[in-house]
Parts: C-alpha cells; structure tokens; sequence
C-alpha cells in the first residue's frame, strides 16, 4: 500500500461518522410544559398539565416544547419510532373525547396566554382571514388534522405515537413544539361543548413528567 493510499485510508477512518447503534433511544430534553387556559389564565410553573373544558366556563390548552439538539444532523430517515409519554394523574372523560396532539407552527413564551403568544411583546396568536386570532390557530389556519389522537378514559401511564410529528421537525419544519387540546375551537363561551377533565403529572411534580422517546435506526449520515 502507497503512503498516499494509507493516508487517504487513514482519513476516512478520522472523517467518517460511526453509525448509531439501531434502536438507539433518544430523550429528548423538556423545555417548557404549562397549560393555557381561556378564563383561568397560565400555568407553567405547577405540579399538573390540566386539559379540560367546562361548558359556560372555562377551557384549557397544553404546550410542550423539546429540545431536539441531540438529534441534529439526523433526517426523518432515522427515525424508527417516536412516542409522547405522559402520567395521567386524574381523568374524568365522560363522553370518551379524543385528545388531538398538534404541532405548533408559531413562536410562543411560557408567559403566553390564551390571547397571547407572548406577553413580552404583545404578540397575538395568528389571525384568520376575519381578522380573529385564537390559540388554536397555533396549529395552522384552518386547524389540520391531529397529528395524533389519544382517548383516554382512566388514570395511568400514557404513550401517544408522535413518530409522523418529530420526523417532519427532522425534516426542517420549524419545533416549536405540541399543543394538547379537546373538541372543536372555543369563540366566547359556549354552552354545548360537554365536559371534560385531563391532568397530567409536570416536570415540576418532580415524578413522570413528560418525555419525549425517540428510537433511531443507526443512520450512518449523523455527524
């Protein structure tokens, strides 16, 4: 073997990547985790996610937001399967409605409200062709279909299958992470939505907060 031929041999062994392991699991760090809700305010701060709705009252949203930059580098192609893990605390689901798992298109705070992206600079949540902003259409105008659904019906461990989501981040679309949410957009407040009661345990609970658990398939294209 030439010099040249070991030095270029020598080269490929210091530049190339090693591949990961397949079925490596990611956890992807948690930012921030809160619920918004339409009369009660915000909460980032407490020991529960609550995702309810009360008829003439009151309704909530839940926001998650992870730190997906011990992915970087790698494409949708080495993802083998993502899931969102939850503890539900408390549930009362009387009618078995469906929780749609959406992935938010916009910035936003942890000091958003349900007028709000961010209080900071007063931006508000985007508008539709009215003029009428709503949170919901952190989603998207008009709102797309869940990217996951969930029924839950008792307390206990939840898994929700994101894969479709987090590959479509890896791809380039923007992570501002996941809105929680149940039944159609609030305007006002109705009185025929029915009710519903979710509370899962937060990363301030100090036990089973959130988790977001990527499974790779060892793509060899990670730098």
């Amino acid at each position: 073997m030439t010099k040249t031929t070991i030095a270029a041999a020598l080269a490929g062994l210091v530049c190339a990547a090693p591949a990961l392991p397949a079925g490596t699991i990611e956890v992807a760090a948690l930012l921030h985790d809160g619920q918004i809700s339409r009369v009660s305010g915000a909460s980032f701060d407490g020991p529960h996610l609550r995702l309810y709705g009360r008829d003439w009252a009151d309704w909530s949203r839940v926001f998650l937001q992870f730190d997906l930059a011990a992915l970087s580098g790698l494409g949708s192609g080495a993802v083998q399967s993502a899931k969102l893990r939850l503890a539900a605390d408390a549930v009362e689901n009387p009618d078995g409605k469906a929780i749609g798992i959406y992935r938010i298109t916009v910035p936003w705070t942890p000091d958003a409200t349900w007028d709000l992206a961010s209080t900071v600079d007063q931006a508000a949540w985007p508008q539709d062709e009215n003029r009428n902003a709503n949170i919901d259409h952190a989603a998207g105008i008009p709102l797309p279909e869940p990217s996951a659904t969930a029924v839950i019906t008792a307390d206990g461990p939840v898994e929700i299958d994101v894969t479709d989501l987090v590959k479509a981040w890896l791809d380039g679309e923007p992570d501002h992470g996941l809105m929680l949410r149940v039944g159609p957009t609030i305007w006002g407040i109705p009185g025929d939505m029915g009710n519903w009661n979710f509370e899962f345990l937060a990363s301030e609970a100090g036990r089973d907060g959130p988790v977001l658990e990527i499974v790779t398939e060892g793509d060899p294209a990670r730098p």
